[in-house]
């Protein structure tokens, strides 16, 4: 709990002990895992008749199968998150940082606790930019590098990143979308 609390206030020493320990991977999983399902039921209350749903980007709003949209919200969360910390730890090193897709997994996974606040209505923006600011001082961090650099790197990935995303998305839907699974 004291480094959910030291991440939510953005304590740089906090983001560094995550990126160091190895035995933190894990929990940062089911933080990711936790908040995809927080941020689908808080977009099913604000949205009615939404529901958990696969992302439109997969060809589809959802399938007919309540349990199989928990599990892909759960699964593209969790391919979204490790496909992040790639592009990104990929990008760290490029730029000199001392990094590795497990540090990255840890900071990325911790850090993702604001995603809930920006699904929140009115606190959308808020929780936005203080994702931005975790992410950064996460990666900072994780890289051991300057903030200049995190930012950088964070700016040319997320890049990298969304072309990725939508490649990805593109070529699921194509290839689930005919199966039912979605759409």
């Amino acid at each position: 709990m004291d480094r959910i609390v030291g991440v939510l206030t953005l304590k740089p020493p906090v983001y560094r002990g995550i990126a160091e320990d190895s035995s933190a991977t894990g929990m940062a999983a089911i933080i990711v895992a936790i908040v995809s399902l927080i941020n689908s039921a808080i977009g099913a209350f604000v949205v009615p008749g939404l529901g958990i749903r696969v992302p439109s980007i997969l060809g589809g709003v959802g399938s007919s199968n309540p349990i199989m949209d928990v599990v892909m919200t759960v699964v593209l969360g969790l391919v979204g998150w490790a496909l992040f910390s790639v592009v990104i730890g990929f990008g760290a090193k490029l730029l000199g940082g001392k990094s590795s897709i497990g540090k990255m997994l840890r900071v990325f996974g911790f850090a993702s606790i604001f995603l809930v606040v920006g699904t929140i209505p009115c606190l959308g923006i808020l929780g936005m930019i203080l994702g931005i600011v975790a992410t950064i001082i996460g990666l900072r961090e994780a890289a051991e590098f300057s903030t200049g650099k995190a930012i950088a790197t964070g700016v040319i990935g997320f890049i990298v990143f969304a072309v990725l995303a939508v490649i990805l998305g593109v070529v699921l839907g194509m290839i689930l979308g005919p199966t039912g699974m979605i759409g």
